[in-house]
């Protein structure tokens, strides 16, 4: 499953660290997000002691996503140019 890590500052910090994974697989046709630990290690969904957010979007799901997180992101450090 392919795997992107989105890395983010903290509000306080100049520091870039992971914040979330994003998986996706063809052929089983879905989505996954998930937040990663304070240490920037990601959290697995598959191991029983996991304890996280984890969501599996469908199309629609991620459509609607984008646009919340556009309109989120705009609002809160107006749009780009």
């Amino acid at each position: 499953m392919p795997k992107a890590i989105v890395y983010s500052k903290h509000w306080n910090d100049s520091v870039e660290e992971p914040r979330v994974t994003v998986g996706w697989s063809k052929e089983s046709e879905h989505v996954q997000l998930a937040v990663l630990m304070p240490d920037g290690v990601p959290l697995d969904n598959t191991s029983p002691e996991a304890n996280g957010w984890f969501a599996q979007l469908d199309r629609a799901g991620i459509n609607r996503l984008i646009k919340t997180l556009r309109k989120a992101r705009d609002e809160a450090y107006g749009r780009d140019e």
